[in-house]
């Protein structure tokens, strides 16, 4: 399978439901929780509030799993 076809597979599995787990890491402790997303121009968006614990989190460390 090449990039665009798992880009595809896994954007039609989220699709019906639009949930997804976000995992966050800081300082070695991680944490997932699942939020809504959006997927628009070939990208996941999801929204999220400046003072939540998830967007200090990804402040302090960008890199994520979904």
């Amino acid at each position: 399978m090449d990039f665009n076809e798992a880009k595809q597979y896994i954007f039609d599995k989220l699709a019906p439901s639009k949930i997804m787990a976000l995992a966050t890491s800081v300082n070695d402790h991680v944490m997932v929780r699942n939020v809504s997303c959006l997927i628009y121009n070939d990208a996941i968006y999801f929204k999220t509030d400046k003072n939540f614990r998830k967007t200090k989190q990804l402040y302090a460390n960008p890199h994520v799993a979904l």
